[in-house]
């Protein structure tokens, strides 16, 4: 018979780093005869280790010699459990007998061996990152050497890892994926080589190896960017002012297992920006749109709560923005992939977003009636360019709203 026992878990926490320990007991029982009591331990404790190592062992692995043999039981137990650690590499550290029988024709032994284990693995503070899928953004590339930024001319590259920092703070943001970073390696390093340099207690290097993966690549072409005096339709409110921004950008979410392309689409826009921030603004800008477009294709906004008028949403926005709720109806499904490629949705409402914390944002209903589980889809502010055209990995204009006979429209997730 063999069985695991989880003896207990401990948390140790360290002022830097949380510690998980865990004592593992392993025990496996066997039993054995013989004309004295020695020769049946030793084949009780063969039986036992070939129970829990799922090998046979010969019994005179653990015999002793006849001048062990004088009545010091404690000496006795501590070099049979060395001889066991040591003919089975350290795998079983003590036992215990169960039974000791005299027979017509000897002795019958049963004993229970042991291996005691501890182990030690650093966990990540705050909410577990394997709860999220998990993408990386990846730096941009670039056609042009430089773009004309007010009236200047600015590293094209320089741009693009600037649009390249703004899709990180707008995708972690969202609280929809666990965001890596693969930018700031010089820094990682760094501290790597201070929790392995001999100076940091031991359990600090219990978070080395615990680097992530990515489920999903965002990679992204920044074709055109400019920014100069001049007057277009500002993003927010429609009318005139600020400084004109230019850009196009093509961008693709990558399955990271299988380089299959989730989702697609291109960015061209002219748009105005206010203040003595322009170009910044502008970056942000871009990025949001990219973020807007995929959160809504992969994690459309739902509603969490409706209070009278107030709709709960557990996303940050963007104060000032406008949505339209709509309810979800019946599966769609691909008559030829049989595939599910969404629900029919029909607008019940409209809402504005009236205040923002990091975490959530609360909704004024304009119009209609809302409720909880109903999704929000942008209608007025940072959608630059055409959000809702996308390509999925087949060629498909997957995110187009699609109207159905009855009044509705096909959600294209």
């Amino acid at each position: 018979m063999k069985k695991i026992i989880f003896a207990f878990t401990l948390f140790v926490s360290l002022l830097n780093a949380e510690v998980i320990t865990k004592t593992n007991v392993s025990t496996a029982n066997g039993e054995g005869y013989g004309a004295s009591y020695d020769e049946a331990l030793s084949k009780a404790l063969a039986d036992a280790v070939g129970r829990m190592n799922g090998v046979k062992l010969s019994a005179s692995t653990f015999m002793l010699t006849s001048s062990i043999q004088d009545g010091k039981d404690r000496d006795f137990e501590k070099i049979y459990s060395d001889q066991i650690s040591k003919q089975t590499g350290g795998r079983f550290d003590s036992y215990e007998v169960l039974k000791n029988v005299r027979t017509p024709d000897g002795y019958n032994v049963a004993v229970e061996i042991k291996k005691t284990s501890v182990s030690k693995k650093y966990k990540t503070p705050g909410l577990d990152p394997n709860n999220r899928r998990r993408l990386a953004v990846m730096p941009g590339y670039v056609s042009d050497f430089s773009f004309e930024v007010n009236g200047e001319y600015k590293s094209s590259i320089r741009v693009a890892d600037d649009i390249t920092r703004s899709l990180v703070t707008a995708i972690t943001k969202t609280r929809k994926f666990t965001v890596l970073d693969r930018e700031n390696g010089d820094a990682y390093y760094r501290e790597k080589a201070v929790l392995s340099s001999g100076n940091a207690e031991k359990e600090e290097l219990l978070k080395l190896g615990n680097v992530l993966g990515a489920d999903y690549l965002l990679v992204f072409d920044l074709e055109e960017f400019s920014l100069s005096e001049g007057k277009a339709s500002t993003i927010t409110t429609g009318k005139a002012g600020g400084k004109k921004a230019s850009a196009r950008i093509h961008y693709r979410v990558l399955a990271m297992a299988t380089r299959q392309v989730k989702f697609s689409n291109d960015i061209a826009a002219s748009f105005s920006v206010k203040g003595d921030h322009a170009y910044a603004l502008a970056v942000q800008d871009i990025a949001k749109a990219v973020t807007d477009e995929i959160i809504a294709s992969i994690y459309p906004l739902k509603i969490s709560s409706v209070s009278g008028d107030e709709i709960l949403i557990a996303q940050n926005l963007r104060q000032g923005d406008v949505y339209e709720v709509y309810s979800l109806g019946q599966t769609v499904i691909d008559p030829y992939t049989k595939e599910v490629v969404g629900k029919e949705e029909t607008m019940t409402a409209k809402a504005e977003v009236t205040r923002v914390t990091p975490k959530m944002s609360y909704l004024k209903l304009v119009s209609g009636s809302a409720k909880a589980g109903d999704i929000c889809r942008l209608v007025q502010g940072s959608n630059i360019g055409s959000p809702k055209v996308g390509t999925d990995a087949g060629g498909r204009e997957d995110n187009v709203v699609k109207q159905t006979a009855g009044g509705g429209v096909v959600l294209p997730f």
